[in-house]
């Protein structure tokens, strides 16, 4: 009989093509939000205990399926076989209200963080379930275990890539699970925490710092940007920041990449609003600030540039942005020099 180390081995040998690297991991697909709660806990919940003790910032996924699911599958912790799954298709990245799955506003992922748990670890351990296929909606496969169980698994649909020749079909093997009941310790098998870009990073360490220095000393080492095949980019991010002689630059991702995405819907989009909160600080005491908002056309949107007074003894800039209340960067800038990110 093979082990489960040979197993995911050979699968990605064989069904992962240029991305092989998939099978070593099961992957927890999450908001900024909800990542800083995981970390801090050093916990993963289940949506049933996550409500309960009212720990879920961001809902995620559309309640739509959510609500067709049978409810014992919310006392699980899961766990995706791989990324790019449909469901990250539709929610990664701030997506205009107008054009989120079935107008379902919880379907919405605005600021992405992938946690990557060793796959060998998380089956070896005797508490871990396994399914083919989706456990959401209303028809779900049988819960699995075992290694006789988890080879004979059809994983060339699991991980398939590229178009769906029976997408009703292949959409259920493209969101294969691994379930754990009610809660599980993130360090038991945790090995990357992955982000788009160096925005992103420096948000999450950002945030992470301001709730609990010493726990973003604990797992700095392993938040890392992922230049590998992993995030969609297709809904609205910062890409770049820079900072000069008092004037703020920020730079948004493509947005053909946004307007791709919005020709799978009809109608107009109507503008968005942002707002921006600019503080600066010295010796980590903020000593003035600034805010700012207005409206954007979110197919447009390129980029930003704000002319700052100057603070004289300040040595920090920070900038916190959200569209429409939704957290999308927030970043120390040192002023004392160019910075771009």
């Amino acid at each position: 009989m093979n082990t489960y180390k040979e197993i995911i081995k050979a699968n990605g040998e064989r069904y992962c093509g240029n991305h092989s690297w998939w099978s070593k991991y099961a992957f927890h697909y999450t908001d900024i939000t909800n990542a800083v709660s995981i970390i801090n806990s050093g916990t993963l919940y289940s949506r049933s205990k996550s409500t309960e003790k009212h720990l879920m910032h961001n809902d995620n996924a559309s309640c739509q399926v959510i609500d067709m699911s049978p409810n014992g599958v919310t006392d699980y912790v899961r766990f995706y076989f791989r990324p790019l799954t449909p469901t990250q298709y539709h929610n990664e990245g701030y997506k205009h209200p107008n054009v989120r799955y079935s107008n379902d506003l919880h379907a919405n992922v605005p600021l992405p963080i992938f946690f990557l748990f060793d796959l060998q670890l998380l089956l070896e351990d005797p508490n871990t379930l396994f399914s083919e296929k989706s456990q959401a909606g209303i028809y779900t496969p049988e819960l699995l275990s075992g290694i006789l169980n988890f080879e004979k698994m059809n994983f060339s649909a699991i991980y398939a890539d590229g178009p769906m020749s029976n997408p009703e079909e292949d959409k259920k093997y493209r969101h294969a699970e691994i379930l754990y009941p009610e809660k599980y310790a993130i360090e038991n098998s945790l090995r990357f925490i992955l982000v788009r870009n160096e925005i992103d990073k420096m948000t999450l360490m950002h945030c992470l710092r301001k709730e609990n220095p010493t726990t973003l000393e604990k797992f700095k080492s392993i938040i890392r940007t992922c230049k590998e095949y992993l995030f969609e980019l297709n809904g609205l991010y910062i890409s770049s920041v820079t900072y000069y002689k008092n004037k703020l630059h920020i730079v948004f991702n493509d947005v053909m990449q946004r307007r791709n995405y919005a020709r799978n819907y009809s109608g107009s989009l109507y503008d968005l609003q942002y707002d921006a909160v600019i503080k600066w600080g010295k010796k980590g005491k903020i000593i003035d600030q600034l805010y700012a908002t207005n409206k954007f056309n979110y197919l447009d949107l390129l980029g930003l540039t704000c002319n700052l007074p100057s603070v004289q003894s300040a040595n920090t800039l920070e900038l916190e942005f959200r569209v429409e209340g939704d957290l999308i960067c927030d970043i120390d800038i040192p002023i004392s020099e160019t910075e771009i990110f």
